[in-house]
């Protein structure tokens, strides 16, 4: 609470100490208001229930009153005192009946004149009533479900000096009764005896009954007055306890639902309340804007200096006052902020210039605070790495970066200004990459903190395509230098034999000779052909051709070869052949290329098989040989270029790497397929298809 009335707000303290005061106003001028209309609200409740009693009280009085003249009326009644002196019983039932026939009287009891019932109208318990009843009072009798109530008035049959007797009649003060007096005043009637209710308005459940009742006193007094509160089925009333006249046994009860007056209490408490919650928000209003003329140009220039300070300039100062002052502070500030907007503006433009350069650089760069976290990661280190920004920021930088030996961290190993080294580090997802790092150290003005800045590429590819290429070099100069050798000696054998070699030794000479040329041709074709592929010169001249013809001549130029060490040269061809799309030169080199191969990695006394099958539009020609096969983890990528087969029964063997790209890029740009597969028995299959061009 002090909390709210001392705020450091000018406007808050205004407002609030002002409503305050309307609040305390507005209070004690309505609290007697309050407390003298519950009062007369009160006073007038109980006034009706006083009324309610005096009004029960009258219409009794006048029920027993025209009981007494009925009774008056039959008793001097000649005939009825004829039957009473002659003891007919009978007789005078009949001539009772005959009178209370078309009236309200429900019993008519004849009594001799020794106080005993001569005859009565209802079979009910009613013997005792000749002693008890006077001229008037009420009688409770005793019923099958529950007691009865009867209203009752008495007179002399004939006059007093007679001796005949006396004639009471009487009408039962029953629901329906009281229920008639209900409608009639609105209150509620209720005849006891003691805590019982005999006859009531206030409904038939005995139990919610028993609970109203049950709270009454035993009186001592069978005259004194009683007032008393009390609720049924959540409905208040206010009721008054009294006697019945001549009946000691007997109280009354008129009670009056107060439910309405406490509406009206409340509706008119409400519209008092109303009435001062509208005086109190009036006054808030006013004095919230009171204090909001007086204190609202102060406290905006607070608030645009606080959006100042947090770095927000975006908002114009507009302050609406006529305070010189005020005015001169408002200018003042709107200067200010345009100033420092510019100023903010052309950093922001560096600031984003530079984030630009940093991010389109593809080698990675990120910063490291003197505690070795990393605090920058561009969008090229996190291409190199597979890490994002936010996995690595305010990370360690021994974390990220994990090296072979383990008893030296990465930051220990990072270059000194202007230095390159080139590190294998183990990367979080347990990739081995070779990096180089150059590191630079960065500094802000007026701090003593310094920064690491560090550029990083990846060179692991690059050590790969060195590793391959020194691999070609040596091999093709090793595949160039065998035919060579070849050659040379050949010739030296001509050269020095030539008188007197034999012409069988001759032949076999020329055929050696042959071959070698026809080797280093394959080569010079295969380096020629890859150099294309590379600079995207390759053409091929796809055409209908003979696939057949393509096999025969394939087959003569590859047979010496075969026959030189002991291999067989097999063709499986049908008869008729459709014509195919084919470059007939190039799809030459690549049956020569995969016999070569074939030939290069099977054993001798083997046979390799030429098979040719059509195949719905197309036709699929193989090559089965049966060397030691090609690894599974090598078939996807034998056709790369400079790859081959690096089994320890082939290495010897191994070519330089170029036939099969070749191979690949002429069938492909023939529209076929390529592919290779192990054969059960062992060796490897390398198949091609080809386009039908239709029908010869």
């Amino acid at each position: 609470m002090r909390s709210i009335f001392y705020s450091n707000s000018l406007t808050r303290q205004m407002i609030v100490n002002f409503i305050f005061i309307v609040m305390v106003t507005a209070i004690i001028a309505g609290l007697p208001a309050i407390l003298i209309l519950r009062h007369e609200l009160n006073e007038r409740a109980w006034g009706q229930v006083e009324q309610g009693a005096e009004s029960m009280k009258i219409l009794y009085t006048a029920r027993q009153n025209e009981l007494i003249a009925f009774t008056k009326l039959i008793g001097h009644r000649d005939c009825l005192q004829a039957t009473v002196m002659a003891n007919d019983a009978v007789g005078a039932l009949e001539h009772l009946a005959d009178l209370i026939a078309g009236t309200e009287v429900q019993l008519v009891i004849l009594c001799d004149n020794n106080e005993q019932m001569i005859v009565t109208t209802l079979d009910l318990p009613v013997a005792e009533m000749c002693q008890t009843v006077d001229e008037r009072g009420f009688v409770l009798l005793p019923g099958l479900e529950r007691d009865q109530v009867w209203v009752v008035g008495s007179h002399y049959l004939g006059d007093h000096t007679s001796g005949l007797g006396r004639v009471i009649a009487g009408i039962r003060a029953d629901d329906a009764l009281v229920d008639a007096v209900h409608l009639q005043s609105g209150l509620e009637y209720s005849i006891l005896q003691g805590n019982t209710p005999i006859v009531t308005s206030l409904g038939d459940n005995q139990a919610d009954l028993a609970s109203v009742y049950s709270a009454l006193p035993v009186f001592n007094d069978s005259s004194e007055t009683f007032e008393r509160k009390f609720s049924l089925n959540g409905e208040p009333y206010y009721a008054l306890n009294q006697q019945l006249e001549n009946s000691p046994a007997l109280r009354y009860e008129v009670a009056l639902s107060v439910e309405d007056i406490f509406t009206s209490q409340q509706r008119l408490l409400l519209s008092l309340i109303g009435g001062l919650l509208v005086v109190i928000a009036a006054g808030s209003l006013a004095g919230i804007w009171i204090a909001n003329r007086i204190s609202r140009p102060l406290e905006q220039l607070t608030e645009t200096a606080v959006t100042f300070s947090n770095g927000d300039l975006s908002s114009p100062v507009v302050v609406n006052s006529e305070v010189r002052e005020v005015v001169l502070v408002t200018k003042a500030l709107e200067d200010a902020r345009i100033e420092l907007l510019q100023a903010m503006t052309e950093l922001s433009d560096e600031k984003a210039w530079t984030n630009h350069l940093l991010e389109s650089i593809t080698e990675g760069i990120m910063t490291l605070d003197d505690e070795k976290r990393i605090t920058f990661f561009s969008h090229g280190a996190e291409r190199i790495t597979g890490l994002s920004k936010e996995q690595v920021h305010g990370r360690l930088c021994d974390e990220v970066f994990r090296l072979p030996d383990g008893d030296i961290k990465f930051c220990q190993a990072i270059p000194a200004d202007g230095k390159e080294s080139r590190l294998i580090v183990e990367l979080e997802d347990q990739r081995w990459v070779t990096l180089t790092f150059t590191g630079a150290t960065l500094s802000k003005s007026g701090e003593d903190k310094t920064e690491t800045a560090l550029v990083f590429r990846d060179v692991s590819d690059e050590e790969i395509i060195h590793r391959r290429l020194g691999y070609f070099i040596a091999n093709i100069t090793h595949e160039f230098r065998t035919p060579l050798s070849a050659l040379a000696a050949s010739i030296e054998l001509l050269l020095d034999q030539a008188d007197s070699i034999s012409p069988d030794d001759l032949r076999d000479l020329l055929g050696s000779l042959h071959l070698s040329v026809l080797r280093l041709q394959t080569m010079i074709d295969n380096l020629i052909e890859s150099a294309s592929i590379s600079a995207g010169h390759f053409r091929v001249s796809p055409r209908p051709t003979e696939l057949d013809k393509i096999v025969s001549d394939t087959v003569t130029l590859m047979t010496p070869l075969f026959q030189k060490y002991g291999q067989h040269l097999k063709t499986e061809v049908p008869e008729r052949l459709p014509l195919v799309f084919a470059d007939f030169k190039r799809t030459i080199q690549v049956l020569v290329n995969l016999l070569s191969n074939a030939h290069k990695f099977s054993p001798a006394d083997s046979e390799v098989c030429i098979q040719v099958q059509p195949q719905n539009g197309y036709v699929r020609v193989s090559v089965t040989d049966q060397g030691p096969g090609i690894p599974a983890d090598q078939q996807l990528r034998l056709f790369n270029r400079i790859n081959r087969v690096t089994t320890e029964a082939n290495s010897p063997k191994a070519g330089a790497g170029l036939g099969l790209p070749v191979v690949k890029a002429i069938i492909e740009a023939q529209g076929g397929e390529i592919g290779v597969e192990d054969c059960p028995g062992g060796g490897a299959k390398f198949w091609f298809t080809m386009k039908v061009a239709g029908e010869r």
